[in-house]
């Protein structure tokens, strides 16, 4: 009996290992291919209200470029050593996580379903959502459709040399380069969102610069700092975060004030991705801009000291 059994254990762990790896990567390349094209229908159809993900876009391809060419060898390789061992076509493992596989579609496919019908029944008719219904159904139709046909089929070495695996196989490769290569339409260039963060920065020191000047006129009957040196701030704040020059402080009547930075970019107007920015007196564009204060309109309570500003939704 030991002799029957010990040989099954290297292979049990192995296809054990491969099976589960393949089936995890097939659930991270089909969630992640299905999260590019919501971003792509969102950019392509904004809501009122509503704001475009560029940083789960970004998360996705970065998921799909890894993934995808993992699952694709392992799916082939897993495709190839079953013709060679038939113990792996009537592996448990694999029964079971294909039927799990099948179980998971079909419940994502009939709650799209029931979705879509809802909407309808309420009036909700639009592009976004339908085409966002087709995307989960494509999705998740294709990956049912493929196990499904799988479970039915007594896969013996004729079977392994039908063209349906290999069809999917390269029709994936096909969809999912297309996908790849057309989310670096709707996603700005690392370039560019490197300089957004510095800019956020730099609108982050001159917040902190406006309120400490608003709590020095508090404290000293409503009169502005000469400079910079006579408020209090943290260490760096004065100067811009990225060259390190001093940010420019300007006194221009008894109770206003400009503060100045050159920005590397602009927070109004069109941009490839939208940027949140909950308040709209730290908007400026790109180049040498400044910003003027009133001490009179803090001290009445008009105007709110700005928080420094967060990084852009995403």
């Amino acid at each position: 009996m030991d002799q029957d059994t010990t040989p099954h254990a290297p292979q049990t762990a192995r296809n054990f290992f491969f099976y589960f790896l393949n089936f995890a990567l097939l659930y991270t390349v089909a969630i992640n291919l299905g999260g590019v094209l919501f971003n792509m229908i969102d950019k392509a159809f904004p809501l009122v209200g509503g704001y475009y993900g560029g940083g789960s876009m970004r998360f996705n391809l970065s998921s799909l470029i890894i993934g995808s060419p993992i699952f694709l060898w392992l799916a082939m390789k897993i495709y190839r050593d079953e013709g060679k061992d038939q113990t792996m076509l009537r592996s448990g493992i694999r029964r079971w996580l294909t039927y799990i596989t099948l179980i998971v579609t079909a419940l994502i496919v009939i709650g799209d379903l029931i979705a879509l019908v809802n909407n309808l029944l309420s009036g909700e008719t639009t592009t976004r959502f339908i085409l966002k219904a087709l995307v989960v159904l494509g999705i998740s139709g294709t990956v049912f459709s493929y196990y499904f046909a799988d479970v039915r089929q007594q896969r013996d070495v004729e079977h392994q040399k039908t063209l349906l695996p290999r069809l999917y196989y390269q029709g994936s490769i096909v969809i999912i380069l297309i996908v790849i290569v057309s989310g670096f339409f709707f996603i700005e260039s690392p370039v560019l969102q490197r300089q957004r963060s510095q800019d956020d920065a730099r609108i982050n020191n001159l917040s902190q610069i406006e309120n400490a000047i608003y709590q020095y006129a508090t404290i000293n009957n409503s009169k502005l700092p000469a400079s910079l040196g006579d408020v209090t701030l943290p260490v760096g704040v004065a100067n811009d975060p990225v060259t390190g020059e001093p940010i420019t402080y300007q006194v221009v009547s008894n109770t206003n004030f400009k503060l100045c930075a050159i920005f590397e970019t602009s927070n109004r107007g069109k941009t490839t991705e939208p940027i949140y920015y909950p308040d709209t007196s730290w908007l400026h564009d790109k180049g040498t801009w400044c910003f003027e204060r009133s001490i009179d309109q803090y001290l009445k309570g008009i105007v709110a000291p700005a928080q420094p500003v967060p990084a852009p939704l995403q």
